[in-house]
């Protein structure tokens, strides 16, 4: 299978003085004896017209293929690219926000990329809560069904994203049918209001990076429930976005799961654009956790805490007197977006145990307030949570 195409040295990085050398050197070639002055207008034009048609004869420059379905231009550049990039493996990014606009004409928008769904290899959909009904007649020809269809062999790159939350159930078991068939994933982003946790089981051997937003307004058990659909031995990446604090305890003192397994889990992240939760609210028979944590995550080595609420309680609970942490976590990364004092108080509690983690990452703010530990055997950092909360968006 064709991947993404290498990357190439930039034509900007060239001086302009080898351009026009180039440039002219072409040009006394097809002339013989040629020794007039170097006419830079005319060989210009002539560079231009030859990069051009390089460009449009090279498949695997049209390879990256973009479209807002609301905009009928868009989908005119997004057919070019279609036709131009020929029999090359392509990499789709879609996205649909208004409601005011003909979902009729949107649907054949979406047709019109779906007819080549067999070369894509990675595929991004984002569309508003309005239009989720839309991927019903647009995968009409890909329904779910038994063994994996033949157009799913290319994908190993998935994302399903919202750009707004509905409680349409109908649609999150469709995306999630639609996902078991996709047996040859690498990485998978399900953006789902609710998780089907009774219908289907994902079995994806060969995924290696994970991430998963789960809906706020679940009980505490909800994220070890979602997280027991997943047969991805595989995965060293995982990610878990719009997670509680009560949830990450129940799953920090799980010790198993009924049919899933995160041997291979080397990363583990937790992130959030915006919580309300208050301190006080997490149960405290939750907040302690047994001598030996993560027991799902054996290999874990680095543990991320973004934007997370109660994050000052779950690094008390893991550096806790009653913990032990794994010999392999190695780095911790904690960016909370308020209680930075009592974060604060719970690293030092934890280096006054001597449950120093080796390294520490830490937002401006939270790192400013540790930098009389730089005497001690920990590496602290400072670490900008931007473009992961960015993604997410």
């Amino acid at each position: 299978m064709t991947s993404a195409p290498a990357s190439v040295p930039s034509v900007f990085s060239l001086p302009n003085e080898l351009l026009i050398a180039i440039a002219a050197a072409g040009q006394e070639g097809r002339v013989p004896n040629f020794q007039a002055a170097f006419k830079s207008e005319r060989t210009l034009s002539q560079v231009s017209q030859h990069f051009r048609n390089v460009i449009v004869g090279a498949p695997a420059l049209w390879s990256l293929v973009e479209a807002d379905l609301d905009v009928e231009g868009s989908m005119e550049i997004a057919n070019i690219y279609l036709e131009r990039s020929r029999k090359c493996c392509i990499w789709v990014s879609l996205k649909h926000f208004f409601a005011d606009v003909d979902l009729n004409l949107i649907a054949v928008r979406l047709g019109q990329i779906t007819v080549h769904i067999h070369r894509i290899w990675r595929l991004k959909i984002v569309l508003g809560s309005h239009s989720w009904n839309l991927v019903t007649p647009a995968f009409l020809g890909f329904s779910p069904r038994s063994p994996p269809p033949h157009w799913s062999t290319p994908l190993t790159h998935l994302e399903f994203r919202r750009s707004s939350y509905s409680d349409d159930l109908d649609v999150d078991d469709l995306f999630v049918a639609l996902t078991v068939q996709c047996t040859s994933l690498v990485y998978l982003y399900l953006d789902l209001a609710h998780m089907p946790l009774h219908q289907h089981r994902l079995r994806i051997p060969s995924l290696k990076s994970l991430h998963l937003s789960v809906s706020k307004d679940e009980d505490t058990r909800h994220l070890l429930d979602v997280m027991d659909l997943f047969d991805t031995p595989a995965v060293t990446n995982l990610t878990l976005s719009d997670t509680h604090g009560d949830q990450i305890f129940e799953l920090f003192n799980a010790t198993s799961l009924p049919h899933a397994s995160f041997l291979a889990v080397t990363t583990l992240t937790f992130v959030t654009n915006s919580c309300t939760c208050e301190k006080g609210t997490l149960d405290p028979f939750t907040q302690t956790i047994p001598s030996l944590p993560l027991r799902l995550f054996p290999a874990l080595s680095s543990l991320s805490l973004i934007n997370q609420c109660f994050t000052s309680l779950l690094v008390d609970a893991i550096s806790g007197a009653t913990s032990q942490p794994s010999r392999l976590l190695r780095t911790v990364t904690l960016c909370p977006d308020r209680d930075l004092e009592d974060v604060h108080l719970a690293l030092r509690h934890a280096k006054q145990r001597g449950q120093i983690f080796p390294r520490l990452r830490l937002s401006s703010k939270l790192a400013s307030r540790v930098q009389d530990w730089e005497a001690t055997d920990a590496t602290v950092e400072m670490f900008d949570p931007t473009e992961l909360l960015d993604f997410l968006k």
